[in-house]
């Protein structure tokens, strides 16, 4: 078996032999002080919506004597027809009762019903051949008296004190009055929460022309940007253009420069070709030449003198 079940979180040494196999004997019927233990909200067996109720008894009043720890369970229909049961342990616990019958009032409403202490009439009724407990209604403490007087008098069969249907009309007066009460608080309400929705909206409208103001700000930074990177590129163009031309002048002079002394070289070339001409030419005459031009110049010479 599984840990941490909060049933079985303890235990009792168990005498069997004084255990009863038989159902326990119901309590006698009476009055007697009930504290509600749990409320659960669910279906009947019809499919009407309901809240099961299970009460523990405490003690029973007028009476000193301990008594068997014992539970009643009790069912209040949610519907119209079925209402009364409710509005009756409203008034015997001074709780107010659901502003509706929608889920989550109820499941408000059961909030307060739990852990509340209340009297009870409890009467015996025979349920599938046995006797069982069950609660007859909710008694505000300051009806109890009333109740057992009429419950004396009439041999265990009692009504509601009179003072709980007075209690009644002028609660219902008490519950108009609240209704109104509550239905002005919730137009309130309702007010505030449409002046939070209005600030909110326009908070957030706000804030979304501030975010447009900003996206607009940002477009313009990014289109100074784009500007500025096309001065960039437009400079950066400018630029090859003025290294092209310098290219272009340098490899001119460089022509130039090469041209004039190609022309420098040829013209070298020229006059070292006619120096070896003539050189070629006085060289070609040979040796004979030469001693033919002394002997006539020596002839010449003689004849002078």
């Amino acid at each position: 078996m599984g840990q941490g079940y909060k049933g079985w979180a303890g235990g009792d040494q168990v005498d069997w032999d004084k255990v009863d196999s038989g159902s326990p004997t119901p309590l006698e019927r009476g009055i007697y002080s009930c504290q509600v233990m749990a409320v659960t909200p669910q279906d009947t067996k019809d499919g009407k919506p309901s809240l099961a109720l299970e009460l523990e008894i405490q003690s029973k009043y007028g009476s000193d004597d301990d008594i068997p720890k014992r539970k009643l369970f009790d069912t209040f229909t949610m519907t119209t027809e079925g209402l009364f049961k409710t509005k009756q342990f409203c008034e015997a616990t001074d709780i107010e009762p659901p502003a509706s019958t929608t889920y989550g009032d109820v499941c408000d409403f059961t909030e307060d019903m739990l852990d509340q202490e209340v009297y009870v009439l409890v009467g015996v009724r025979t349920f599938e051949g046995r006797p069982r407990n069950r609660v007859e209604f909710y008694i505000h403490d300051s009806d109890v008296k009333e109740v057992l007087e009429k419950e004396s008098a009439a041999g265990g069969r009692s009504s509601r004190p009179s003072r709980g249907r007075e209690r009644t009309r002028a609660a219902d007066a008490k519950s108009e009055g609240k209704s109104e009460g509550k239905s002005e608080r919730r137009r309130s309400r309702d007010d505030e929460d449409d002046d939070r929705s209005s600030r909110r909206r326009s908070r957030g409208e706000g804030e979304e022309r501030r975010s447009r103001g900003r996206d607009r700000d940002d477009d313009d930074r990014g289109s100074d940007d784009d500007r500025d990177r096309d001065d960039d590129r437009g400079r950066d163009r400018d630029d090859e253009d003025r290294g092209s031309r310098r290219r272009g002048r340098d490899r001119e002079e460089t022509r130039e420069s090469r041209s004039k002394d190609d022309d420098r070289d040829s013209d070298k070339s020229s006059n070292g070709a006619s120096t070896r001409g003539t050189e070629d030419i006085e060289d070609e005459g040979g040796e004979e030449p030469r001693r033919a031009r002394r002997r006539r110049r020596g002839r010449a010479a003689a004849e002078q003198e």
